[in-house]
């Protein structure tokens, strides 16, 4: 069993509550508060956008996004969907190692990191769904643990690199 620094048992649990704060303080804004696309339009020029795109139609939800013909609205779903993935891999980057160093059980901190990025998911997406201009959807908690998974991935692997580098 590994023995892990105080400090540390301090120190994951309190980036894991601010990353969750940070979490619910994005998904407590409005829709108009989050859009990147007024700084899009700004910084490049529909022309350049409309190259970029790729020539697709995104069905989501209720909604509809032909990318050349709203490519600021496209470049802005792929920078929302992208956040997901990131903030939630993230989370359950952070799940696993506070668990881990808590417990000293991986496959446990596995199992209750996913249940726990799922039950923030889900809460996520009820908050927004009380918020001016957004949706709670069962296709972003999907994705929400997608995106822990691959946190959680990225911390087995290192596991496995560590150990496999320590033996003689």
């Amino acid at each position: 069993m590994r023995i892990i620094k105080p400090r540390l048992k301090i120190l994951y649990p309190t980036l894991l509550w601010i990353w969750i704060s940070l979490i619910f303080i994005f998904s407590s804004q409005t829709y108009h508060e989050q859009s990147i696309q007024p700084f899009l339009s700004e910084q490049l020029p529909i022309e350049t956008a409309t190259k970029i795109v790729p020539d697709v139609t995104i069905h989501y939800g209720d909604g509809t996004i032909p990318a050349k013909e709203s490519p600021y609205a496209f470049l802005e779903f792929v920078f929302r969907k992208s956040s997901h993935l990131f903030m939630y891999a993230v989370l359950g980057l952070l799940f696993c190692i506070t668990l881990y160093n808590w417990i000293h059980k991986l496959f446990s901190s596995i199992l209750i990191s996913v249940y726990m990025t799922g039950i923030i998911a889900l809460l996520d997406e009820y908050n927004q769904y009380f918020n001016p201009d957004r949706t709670g959807r069962v296709q972003d908690v999907l994705l929400d643990l997608v995106g822990a998974s691959l946190g959680i991935i990225l911390y087995l692997s290192y596991n496995i690199y560590r150990a496999r580098r320590s033996r003689p």
